[in-house]
């Protein structure tokens, strides 16, 4: 992955980790502009000086959990998506192209608001944004700006054409499901558990000795059964639900393979069997059902 699916991967934990354990008693997290000085106030009292950020492994994910609710905030107001490169590990924020707006760090934009400690950095840079939005549609009537959704953050409406497409892949993977295991996984308990994920790991590395194996056309079938497989598992933990979007992979890692969402959390199982082979590690799909089982 580079370093704006990276970005992308952790959103989700970060935000749903800001919300639920953080600042929900102090600020409801709605992605509106006014909800921003009650976050920079929060961040504020985190942090006494810029010289302790991020500080140890919580420190880190408050500053990443705002940073990135910071720049969904903006993305909500004046479209784009996430952009290379990363400043401390966040991607920058670049607007709708029809702007003209350079690109944000929302990184560079926290540290900024511990160190001069105003209150009101979040809030300018909102100002900035809008007048930007505000101006480009005084003379484009009817013109919005167009937001790229950020996997397992924002809503996913799907084109037909993806719903059916899903709907044919899920369909044929519970149909194949009783031979693929008879084919692959004889001694093994299929049982959807989570303890059933360290055998399929075990499994994928004896059946799969390379990254460059996994993509091959001749393991299609054991590959395809096991993604499906481990999203199951992952999707059952806390009532979460597969999703399909048409597009190009290595442009975005939630495009062209099925993958699994629930509030807060994605995962492409595809991109999971990878690690698992690449580093030899055949209990990686239980350390992500953990995460969805929360």
């Amino acid at each position: 992955m580079d370093e704006v699916e990276e970005w992308l991967a952790r959103l989700p934990d970060r935000l749903d980790y800001l919300g639920d354990f953080h600042i929900r008693d102090r600020v409801v997290l709605d992605f509106t502009g006014d909800s921003l000085a009650g976050v920079e106030g929060y961040l504020l009292d985190w942090f006494a000086t810029a010289d302790g950020v991020p500080g140890d492994e919580e420190g880190e994910w408050v500053f990443e959990g705002v940073a990135g609710y910071l720049g969904e905030v903006l993305l909500r107001l004046a479209g784009g998506a996430w952009r290379a490169p990363a400043v401390r590990g966040v991607a920058l924020i670049g607007a709708d192209e029809a702007l003209g707006l350079a690109p944000l760090s929302t990184a560079d934009l926290v540290l900024a608001a511990v160190r001069d400690r105003t209150g009101a950095e979040f809030g300018r840079a909102y100002a900035d944004w809008d007048r930007a939005v505000q101006a480009y549609q005084r003379s484009h009537p009817g013109w919005t700006p167009t937001k790229t959704p950020t996997p397992g953050v924002d809503p996913v409406e799907l084109p037909p054409a993806d719903i059916d497409h899903l709907a044919g892949w899920l369909a044929e993977r519970e149909r194949d499901f009783a031979r693929w295991s008879a084919a692959y996984g004889t001694g093994t308990t299929w049982d959807f558990s989570a303890r059933s994920l360290d055998e399929l790991g075990a499994l994928v590395l004896r059946r799969i000795p390379t990254s460059v194996a996994l993509d091959d056309p001749a393991n299609r079938a054991f590959v395809e059964g096991a993604e499906w497989y481990a999203g199951e598992v992952w999707r059952r933990a806390k009532g979460g639900r597969w999703v399909y979007r048409h597009g190009d992979p290595n442009v975005n890692m939630f495009d062209g393979y099925p993958f699994v969402e629930r509030t807060g959390l994605a995962a492409v199982p595809h991109f999971t069997l990878l690690v698992v082979v690449e580093q030899r590690d055949p209990h990686h799909l239980y350390r992500q059902y953990e995460g969805f089982a929360g």
